[in-house]
């Protein structure tokens, strides 16, 4: 695991750009054997969409020579947001998976 503290700087004017300009949705996932909502909302992006999107691609390119091929956006709102602890089973497919987590906010 890499950290980059600092990495964005004025995070607080880009959560509020981002918070106010991408269309946030409530998803519904798959919970054994059923549909439930989401507590958290979400927006799919590209990386050429937000200037900070491209510049984590560039980073994850020069660093680890990989493209940033798209951005799951999550939004939680209050505490009670959290999805508790998950894996995403259906990366257990790839050989070799990099997730990047950009932190905006508390």
């Amino acid at each position: 695991m890499d950290l980059v503290a600092g990495f964005v700087r004025h995070a607080d004017d880009a959560m509020s750009a981002l918070h106010s300009e991408i269309s946030w949705q409530q998803n519904e996932t798959l919970r054994y054997d059923r549909y439930v909502p989401e507590r958290r909302l979400s927006a799919g992006l590209r990386s050429s969409s937000r200037p900070l999107l491209h510049q984590t691609d560039m980073h994850l390119r020069a660093t680890y020579r990989q493209p940033l091929e798209g951005v799951a956006a999550i939004l939680y709102r209050a505490g009670d947001d959290f999805q508790g602890l998950h894996s995403d089973r259906e990366m257990r497919w790839l050989d070799d998976t990099l997730i990047a987590i950009v932190v905006l906010g508390q």
